[in-house]
């Protein structure tokens, strides 16, 4: 059993080691926030409702969004995108707001969350590089808040993210 056990770690280290260093979550989601801000989010047609946003952005990546609704907070959604650097599977929505963009990253299952919880509904909060990020689980769906935001700004919007 041991020598069964000793074969399998074996492998298993083998398997990770294989597969090279990669980033933590967080780490990819704030350079992908970081990416996305450079490059500027062109805003949708004024009378483009936020719900249609996600349902063409769920359209196009084959994949159901549940979208934050950040009206609330300040923040309009201005559109959705794949972020297959964050995860194979991972959808950006881009906000934007008086205390500048967001960016929440949507990514299937269970992840590792950096930082501690801070808030209800299990909010983690840690900085990468100087840059906040919330996240939290949902049915199944990992969730990052990225902002250039004070820790407790970005902790409101996602408490009220989480509670949609």
């Amino acid at each position: 059993m041991a020598a069964v056990l000793a074969l399998v770690a074996l492998a298993g280290f083998g398997w990770f080691a294989s597969r090279g260093p990669s980033p933590a979550l967080a780490e990819r989601a704030v350079a992908a926030h970081q990416a996305l801000v450079a490059v500027g989010a062109s805003a949708p047609a004024p009378t483009e409702a936020a719900d249609d946003i996600t349902r063409r952005a769920a359209a196009a990546v084959g994949q159901p969004l549940d979208a934050p609704d950040l009206v609330g907070n300040g923040y309009r959604l201005l559109g959705a995108l794949r972020e297959p650097a964050v995860d194979a599977h991972a959808v950006a929505l881009v906000y934007s707001g008086a205390n500048g963009p967001l960016t929440c990253l949507i990514v299937r299952g269970h992840r590792a969350l950096s930082g501690p919880v801070r808030a209800a509904g299990g909010i983690h909060l840690v900085a990468v590089h100087g840059v906040d990020v919330a996240s939290w689980w949902e049915d199944g769906t990992t969730y990052l808040l990225v902002g250039n935001l004070s820790p407790d700004m970005l902790l409101a919007v996602a408490q009220t993210a989480a509670q949609q």
